[in-house]
């Protein structure tokens, strides 16, 4: 079998709908995360598993950026201040230690129904500047022949059937027929999922107020898929 030995985990934040614009979060984000079969089975899921076990006791949790920044539902532990300390520090040393790549699209909504009469489809502009990006990775690490797997969070039934078309046009009409797209139930408790899903909303922020101190970004940035030594536009598009 001809199978690509990366897989690719993607996950949003914000509305992607230009009907309502939060003042306070006016983007929406996709983040792709990159990784090696061998680095996701062999480092990430153990790894995973293990910080799941040490402050939670249980493997079946599943991880959600917004729920252990509020530290609410079963992460409402964390609001002891030692435990967020000693929890955050382990969770950024796994962010920091393990090998993949980072692929992302912010759309800045505010300044696309300025610039676009008809902005065209938020989440269909967001994912094509994100295959593009996946397209070149691919090409330039010899696995762009090879079949590749998008994996993606279950949301509901027409939402789901959406975006498998979504994407499948956009494959189709860069003539490329190795990428393959699943979709995953919260119940499959995918740790590439939830790695992923604490990626979105600091790139967001960042976007939203780069001089603001954002920890989680720092952490990230050094993993964006670069260029000269540059993530904007080569691992990160910003659009408008």
């Amino acid at each position: 079998m001809n199978n690509s030995e990366y897989l690719i985990f993607i996950d949003e934040s914000g509305d992607h709908t230009l009907d309502f614009t939060n003042e306070q979060y006016s983007v929406f984000v996709l983040a792709c995360c990159i990784i090696k079969k061998e680095d996701y089975l062999y480092d990430l899921l153990p790894k995973f598993t293990e910080l799941k076990l040490k402050y939670f006791n249980n493997d079946g949790i599943i991880f959600h950026e917004r729920e252990i920044h509020k530290k609410i539902n079963e992460f409402a532990k964390l609001k002891n201040r030692d435990i967020f300390d000693n929890f955050m520090t382990d969770l950024n040393n796994l962010i920091v230690n393990t090998k993949y790549t980072l692929v992302a699209a912010v759309i800045d909504k505010s300044a696309l129904k300025v610039k676009n009469e008809k902005p065209p489809h938020i989440y269909h502009l967001a994912s094509k500047l994100c295959i593009e990006r996946i397209q070149k990775f691919l090409e330039e690490n010899n696995a762009l022949e090879k079949k590749t797997t998008l994996l993606f969070e279950k949301r509901g039934e027409k939402e789901d059937k959406e975006l498998k078309l979504n994407f499948y046009d956009l494959i189709n009409s860069l003539g490329w027929k190795n990428l393959d797209v699943e979709i995953a139930p919260k119940a499959t408790n995918s740790v590439g999922l939830q790695f992923v899903d604490l990626m979105a909303r600091p790139i967001g922020r960042y976007v939203i107020n780069p001089s603001q101190t954002n920890r989680a970004f720092e952490i990230l940035k050094d993993k964006f898929r670069k260029q000269n030594g540059n993530f904007e536009d080569c691992g990160l598009k910003i659009y408008p």
